[in-house]
């Protein structure tokens, strides 16, 4: 049988969070969007979308889909701070990639299709945090951002359990001499995550291991990468890159959340 979510060892067997990175199974989504596609924007009817998310709530013990918040994602560094006053009133889907909070029995998640998930623990501050991070939000910082709002809250880095959920992986991930200048223009060291593709002019980008190098450099020693390649299983999970040549351009969007 196949899992309707993934989890990650590196939290611990705790009963203190619930968390999970999401596939497209278990949903009632049709066509492209199927099955547990829980994006909003992605084109699929909000009844679905509605239902879909109710059935994660559920899962990881929040007590409504109300209970479950994503932002409204656009590749960015801001990252948004759920405090308790927040959550008491109509939640307003912000523009931003990542949020944190310490409040109980909210789950907080972020959508992706080849993106990265990164899912974040402190257990002695108990703090969580959710992070989108493509390529853009990578070298933007939305990781280092994430840390920054989770230290505000009381946490320490070396403290921080981290897992990263499936993404696509660097033999899929072909990209242009645009994008590798680019990297080199604001990261040097980023050169050992890049290979040279079949092509003249064009690399494959390890974006799993591009995020981890980042989070080390803060200091964070607990990492756990998922290895599942996003784009290697359609049928598995939502990739952007695979479904968008394939179909009418339309996909969907896995959730990966986590909840104290």
């Amino acid at each position: 049988m196949v899992e309707m979510f993934i989890t990650s060892d590196i939290f611990g067997p705790t009963k203190a969070i619930q968390h999970g990175f999401f596939t497209r199974l278990g949903g009632v989504s049709h066509d492209c969007f199927g099955r547990l596609n829980c994006g909003y924007q992605s084109g699929d009817t909000y009844e679905n979308v509605d239902e879909n998310r109710q059935r994660v709530a559920e899962i990881l013990g929040a007590d409504t889909k109300k209970k479950l918040l994503t932002v409204r994602q656009v590749h960015g560094n801001k990252v948004v701070t759920l405090t308790k006053a927040m959550c008491n009133q109509a939640w307003s889907n912000p523009e931003a990639d990542a949020l944190v909070t310490k409040q109980l029995g909210i789950a907080i998640g972020v959508l992706t299709a080849d993106c990265l998930p990164v899912l974040f623990y402190e257990p002695e501050a108990k703090v969580i945090g959710a992070a989108h991070a493509g390529w853009r939000g990578l070298l933007g910082g939305v990781l280092e951002n994430t840390i920054i709002a989770m230290v505000a809250l009381g946490a320490c880095p070396k403290q921080l359990r981290v897992a990263i959920g499936p993404s696509i992986f660097q033999q899929n991930y072909e990209v242009d001499q645009m994008f590798y200048d680019k990297h080199l223009e604001k990261d040097s060291d980023a050169q050992s995550f890049f290979l040279n593709g079949d092509r003249n002019g064009k690399y494959l980008f390890d974006l799993q291991g591009y995020a981890q190098y980042r989070l080390q450099r803060q200091g964070v020693e607990k990492i756990d990468c998922i290895e599942r390649d996003t784009f290697a299983e359609p049928e598995i999970f939502f990739s952007s890159r695979y479904q968008v040549p394939r179909a009418t351009g339309q996909f969907g969007r896995q959730i990966s959340a986590i909840c104290l």
